[in-house]
């Protein structure tokens, strides 16, 4: 699989931190199904370098539950369909 360097910060839940570069990327890749997962640390980070809106993609809401613990503050949102990005969406910007 070709990988590429990140055309904006990624936060990798296995080391928490930012990646862009491609040997980055790819290392961080590899420790998703290889290393123990973060959850806390890479929530963290991102609210620490100012994320304050989440959108759990899937069916459910345990991680956004999960979410709001860490930064109590943040904006979570579901996309459990099709339609639910587009809501997201105009809700964020509305």
């Amino acid at each position: 699989m070709e990988v590429r360097d990140a055309r904006f910060p990624t936060i990798g839940n296995a080391v928490a931190l930012p990646l862009a570069a491609t040997a980055s990327v790819r290392r961080a890749l590899l420790g998703q199904i290889s290393e123990p997962l973060l959850w806390e640390d890479p929530l963290r980070s991102m609210a620490g370098t100012g994320v304050d809106t989440y959108v759990e993609v899937g069916p459910g809401n345990v991680l956004s539950d999960l979410v709001r613990r860490i930064p109590p503050e943040a904006r979570v949102f579901n996309a459990q369909d099709r339609e639910s990005p587009e809501d997201t969406l105009k809700e964020r910007s509305g």
